[in-house]
C-alpha cells in the first residue's frame, strides 16, 4: 500500500524485468489491481495497469483522487522498477507499507511527469536495450532475431553507466563517432584529395540518418561501422601487385577485412550482404591481373599458383575464421545452464529460428517503406512523440534530402567513371552501395527507411567521386576571383569546385540545423513539424 501526502491523481510507473523462478528467461508484467481509498479504509477498484513495454515510463489515471492506493499483484511475474504518484502540480511524497514495497519508492527522483525519450526506451529499443540488460544477468534473451554481438556492444554500456537511457545508448553514439575517421580514412585511401574527404566526411557526420540512428539503442550502427572496417582494409590489398607483393603485405589487410567481416556478421546479418561486395571485388581485382599476364605473354604458371594460394587464405579469413568469431558471439547464449550439452544443437536453433522470423515476417506498420522508395527519402519512420514540460517531442528517421538526392544523381556518374575512365576506386564505392541495398529487393519481408543506413556511406563517397572528377575537367577547374587585389596584388581566387562543395556542405548543415528538432527529439512546436512536411509520406506530428 503506498500512503501520499496529498491527493494523488495519476500513478506513475516503469516496467522492468527480472529472472523468473527457474533463472531461465526474465520475469515481466505489470498487472497489478490498482484500488484508492481516502482514509485507508474504504476502497474503490480502478482495474489494472495495462501491460507495457519495460524500461519505458507510464501514466495510470486514477478515477478519483486519493490518498491511499493499494497494488495487489495477481501472480509473481510483476516485474515493475518504481511507482509514483501525482497531482496536478507535481510528484507527490510517499511512504510505501508492507513486505519489500519499500523497492518500489526507493528511486522517487527517477520518476518523470511524462514520458520522453531522455527517461525511457522508444522504438526497438524495448527489445535491443532489454535484450542487452538479460545477457548481463545471464537470462535468455528476449530479442533473438539477429545475432547478439550488437547487444553485447549496448551491454558494455549499460555496465558502465547502469540500465537507463544513457547506459543503453552511449556505446552506439560513441561507434557513431568513431565510424568518423574510419570513413575519413577510406575516403582519403579512394580519392586522395583532404579538402574532398574532409568535407564528405563532414556530410556524412550531418545526415540525418546518421544522427538518429546512432543515438538510438539498435544494432544498426555496428553493422554500418564494421561494413566500413571491411571495405577499408579490401582496398588496402586491391591496392597492390597481387600476384608480385609478398605475403607480408598481402595478407595483413585481407586478415584484417576477414576479421571486420566476422564481427559484422556477428552484429547483424545485413553485413552478410556487404561481404558479397568484397568477393567480387577480389575476383574482379584477381581476373584483371591474371588476364594482364596472360596479355603480356607472360608464364601463367606461377600467376595460377599465387592465386590459388590466395584463394586459400580467403577461405581462411572469410569463411573459417568469421564463422568461428560468429559462433563463438552465441556462446553465451549456446552455454546458459538450459543448453547445457546441446551448444550445437542450440546454435543452430537460433539460425533457424532467425531464418524463419525474417523470412515469414507478415507484420504491418504504418510507417513501413519499400527499397525502391528509400533513396528518395519518400517516407520516414516515426520513432517517438510525446510531450514534457508543456513542449512537444519528435524524433523521425530519415535522410538529408539535399544530400541523399545528389548522392543519388551521383551513382550513375561513378558509374560512368568506372566503366569508360577505369576507376578502380568507383568500382568499391559501387560494389559497397549495390552489396547492401540491391538485396532487400528480394526480401518479402516488412521493411523500413533505415535499412538503407549500411547504403548511406558508399553513397557519399560516389557524389565525392562524381565531385573530384568534375574538378579535373576544364569547365570547373577555374577559380572564381574574390575582389581585385591591394595595390596591384593579383586578386585572391578560389577554385570553383571546392567553393561549390563548400556551398553545399553548408546547405547540408542549415538543413540539419532545421530539422534537428525532427530527428534529436529536441523540443519544439506542432506546428512547426507540420510545417517540415514537405512531402506527403512525411509525418513529424
Amino acid at each position: 500500500m503506498l500512503e501520499a501526502q496529498g491527493e494523488a491523481d495519476a500513478l506513475h510507473y516503469c516496467a522492468g524485468i527480472a529472472p523468473d523462478v527457474q533463472g531461465y528467461a526474465a520475469r515481466v508484467g505489470t498487472q497489478v489491481q490498482v484500488e484508492v481509498s481516502g482514509d485507508g479504509q474504504a476502497w474503490t477498484d480502478c482495474g489494472t495497469l495495462p501491460e507495457c513495454y519495460v524500461f519505458a515510463w507510464q501514466q495510470f489515471s486514477l478515477p478519483e483522487k486519493a490518498r491511499y492506493v493499494r497494488l495487489t499483484a495477481p501472480d509473481s511475474f510483476t516485474a515493475i522498477n518504481e511507482i509514483g504518484l501525482s497531482d496536478g502540480s507535481g510528484l507527490l511524497p510517499l511512504t510505501a507499507q508492507g513486505p519489500g514495497a519499500e523497492k518500489l519508492v526507493d528511486e522517487q527522483g527517477a520518476v518523470p511527469l511524462s514520458t520522453t525519450y531522455e527517461n525511457s526506451a522508444y522504438f526497438d529499443e524495448i527489445y535491443h536495450a532489454r535484450t542487452a540488460y538479460e545477457h548481463l544477468q545471464g537470462l535468455e534473451p528476449y530479442e533473438n532475431t539477429h545475432p547478439p554481438l550488437g547487444k553485447y556492444i549496448i551491454a558494455l554500456g549499460i555496465s558502465l553507466f547502469g540500465m537507463n537511457p544513457f547506459g543503453w545508448r552511449f556505446m552506439g553514439t560513441l561507434f557513431g563517432v568513431l565510424m568518423l575517421p574510419v570513413f575519413y580514412y577510406l575516403a582519403k585511401q579512394l580519392l586522395g584529395k583532404t579538402w574532398l574527404c574532409a568535407m564528405g566526411t563532414f556530410l556524412f557526420a550531418f545526415d540525418f540518418m546518421h544522427f538518429t540512428q546512432t543515438r538510438i539503442a539498435t544494432i544498426d550502427t555496428y553493422a554500418v561501422f564494421f561494413l566500413l572496417l571491411m571495405y577499408s582494409c579490401m582496398w588496402a590489398f586491391l591496392r597492390q601487385d597481387i600476384l608480385r607483393d609478398g605475403w607480408r603485405r598481402l595478407l595483413p589487410p585481407l586478415a584484417l577485412s576477414g576479421l571486420f567481416t566476422g564481427l559484422g556478421i556477428a552484429s547483424k546479418w545485413t553485413c552478410a550482404y556487404g561481404a558479397v561486395g568484397l568477393a567480387v571485388l577480389y575476383f574482379w581485382k584477381l581476373w584483371i591481373q591474371l588476364r594482364e599476364e596472360k596479355q603480356a605473354g607472360r608464364d601463367m604458371r606461377p600467376a595460377l599458383i599465387k592465386a590459388g594460394k590466395l584463394c586459400g587464405w580467403c577461405c581462411l579469413f572469410f569463411v573459417l575464421i568469421p564463422f568461428v568469431l560468429y559462433f563463438c558471439a552465441f556462446l553465451p547464449m549456446t552455454t546458459l545452464p538450459h543448453n547445457a550439452g546441446n551448444i550445437w544443437g542450440s546454435f543452430w536453433n537460433y539460425q533457424t529460428n532467425m531464418f524463419h522470423y525474417h523470412a515469414q515476417l507478415q507484420a504491418e506498420h504504418y510507417f513501413a517503406s519499400p527499397w525502391y522508395e528509400w533513396p528518395v527519402d519518400l517516407r520516414p519512420i516515426w520513432y517517438f512523440a510525446g510531450g514534457g514540460e508543456g513542449a512537444y517531442s519528435t524524433i523521425s528517421a530519415m535522410g538529408s534530402p539535399l544530400l541523399w538526392w545528389a548522392g543519388l544523381l551521383a551513382l550513375p556518374g561513378a558509374a560512368v567513371l568506372l566503366l569508360r575512365d577505369r576507376r578502380a576506386n568507383c568500382a568499391l564505392l559501387l560494389a559497397g552501395y549495390l552489396s547492401v541495398y540491391l538485396p532487400w529487393v528480394l526480401v518479402p519481408r516488412l521493411t523500413f527507411i533505415y535499412h538503407y543506413f549500411t547504403a548511406v556511406p558508399f553513397l557519399v563517397l560516389a557524389l565525392l567521386a562524381a565531385v573530384g572528377r568534375w574538378e579535373e575537367t576544364p569547365l570547373f577547374s577555374r577559380s572564381i576571383r574574390l575582389g581585385a587585389g591591394r595595390e596591384g596584388a593579383p586578386a585572391a581566387e578560389l577554385p570553383l569546385v571546392p567553393a561549390f562543395l563548400f556551398v553545399f556542405c553548408a546547405g547540408c548543415l542549415g538543413l540539419f540545423l532545421l530539422y534537428y528538432p525532427i530527428i534529436s527529439g529536441a523540443p519544439t512546436t506542432r506546428a512547426f513539424a507540420d510545417a517540415l512536411e514537405l512531402l506527403p509520406d512525411w509525418h513529424f506530428a
